[in-house]
């Protein structure tokens, strides 16, 4: 099997998306009867990059199978190909996360659709797809090596299928909810208040981890390595532990900065608005604004990436490189994890700006708020013991593996948080009866610490732990 011709098929299966995701947009602003058919090839797209999807899927998981099998032959202790193929799912790092995670966001979508005829929701979810598929794209470890004897157990398919199902339940539990808050007549403004301070925090979140706190915004440069490009790490004078080498890229800095700024002074400008009972333009201006200086901090990081073909020309001064870690070193999408996060900030940020243009539209073709608040629930409802039963299989796993049911990991702690975010959705919903926008805001903050959990850990805003992929 040609690892080439799977990463040929995993493009195409972004560019089926993307289509999808343009022919959603479309179909949202389209008048009632063009609407319906470009809706149709929208869900057709959709269905077929999920199709190609799955093929990539099996396809890594065959050669992962390979790779063990070849190891055991070498150790003299071949297992069988069912043996290699269960003790090896294409789950084990960052990379392959990413891209099953988003597959299961597609298959849950669109068996969402097919159940209630719900297409507006396909511009959020092909949205946070490509999102996460850009993200694996700049992760540098895409390599397959034999696992450790600890994670070859049929409890790491178990354990994390079963998370990431209930993770894509809940990602369309939240868009429902937003859905229910436009059809309940949710002032504008109040939804721009809570996106603008939302994404800042996102925007600030990344931009911490890749050097914001000096007005830098920077990149580690990437090297040839064994296994592909590699992030390069280096020893700081008179430091015993090793840090990534981290490059300032020119004018990014500022411009993020801007754009958070400009964030906030649009929660602002909602915020008066919502005070003042009235709905003007100024925060969707000052939203464009943020969105633009976003964009501008993205273009000056693919400038210094495509400059001079990204190359950098020393290591810090002083600076003693890891063994093995030698040049050529270049500046790359690689290894860069938050501008995955930026993507998704512009992303969000065009969703949230085609659903108030085309509210309208979308409106008439949404069912009444009662219904999508039902729909809502149920997704909830389906997430929720799947969560529950993912966090316990866990703990098994972790004590048959290292002899302790609970460590306080990061993700572990959190993930035991969003579980009891939802618990307080259930409960306020069927014990204390709570209808409306109040069981929609739990819904869509229980989603928020979901993004949380799954990338705060890669971004080391929650410290190190067993479930830290970072490095690969």
């Amino acid at each position: 099997m040609n690892p080439t011709a799977v990463e040929h098929l995993f493009r195409t299966t972004c560019a089926l998306y993307a289509l999808a995701l343009a022919a959603y947009l479309v179909a949202l602003g389209a008048a009632s009867g063009r609407a319906q058919k470009v809706a149709r090839v929208a869900t057709g797209l959709a269905f077929t990059g999920l199709a190609a999807h799955s093929v990539w899927i099996g396809l890594r998981w065959h050669l992962a199978a390979t790779e063990e099998m070849m190891a055991g032959q070498a150790a003299g202790d071949a297992p069988t190909w069912l043996g290699a193929f269960l003790s090896h799912p294409p789950l084990t790092n960052l990379y392959e996360s990413l891209i099953v995670t988003a597959w299961c966001v597609a298959a849950v979508h669109l068996a969402v659709e097919y159940r209630w005829k719900l297409r507006p929701v396909g511009v959020l979810a092909m949205g946070v797809v490509l999102t996460a598929l850009v993200e694996a794209f700049v992760v540098t470890e895409k390599g397959l090596r034999p696992l450790a004897p600890a994670l070859q157990s049929w409890w790491l398919i178990a354990h994390v299928i079963i998370i990431f199902v209930a993770y894509a339940f809940f990602l369309v539990a939240a868009v429902l909810a937003l859905l229910s808050l436009l059809k309940g007549g949710a002032p504008v403004a109040a939804l721009g208040m809570g996106f603008s301070v939302s994404a800042a925090l996102v925007l600030l979140a990344a931009g911490w981890a890749h050097g914001l706190a000096r007005l830098a915004f920077a990149l580690t440069p990437s090297y040839l390595g064994q296994g592909g490009w590699q992030p390069a790490i280096f020893f700081p004078p008179g430091e015993p532990q090793p840090v990534r080498w981290n490059v300032p890229v020119p004018g990014s800095g500022p411009l993020l900065a801007l754009a958070i700024a400009l964030l906030l002074a649009t929660a602002l400008l909602f915020a008066l608005d919502l005070r003042a009972r009235r709905e003007t333009r100024r925060g969707l201006w000052s939203l464009a604004a943020g969105l633009a200086a976003l964009l501008s901090s993205l273009g000056a990081v693919a400038v210094a990436i495509l400059g001079r073909g990204g190359a950098v020309a020393a290591t810090p001064p002083g600076a003693a490189l890891l063994a093995g870690v030698q040049g050529p070193f270049r500046l790359s999408l690689r290894g860069n994890y938050g501008l995955g996060v930026l993507v998704l900030a512009v992303v969000l940020s065009l969703s949230f700006m085609a659903l108030v243009a085309f509210r309208a539209r979308a409106l008439e073709r949404l069912p009444e708020r009662g219904r999508l608040e039902e729909m809502t629930y149920r997704m909830v409802l389906a997430g929720f013991p799947l969560l529950g039963l993912g966090i316990v299989m866990g703990a098994l796993w972790a004590y048959d593996a290292w002899g302790s049911y609970w460590s306080w990991d990061p993700k572990e702690t959190w993930s035991l948080v969003t579980f009891f975010v939802y618990a307080l959705y259930l409960h306020t919903r069927r014990t204390l009866g709570w209808t409306g926008s109040r069981t929609a805001v739990i819904a869509i903050a229980g989603f928020a610490l979901v993004i949380f959990t799954y990338l705060g850990v890669n971004l080391g805003l929650t410290g190190e732990g067993l479930h830290t992929y970072g490095e690969g």
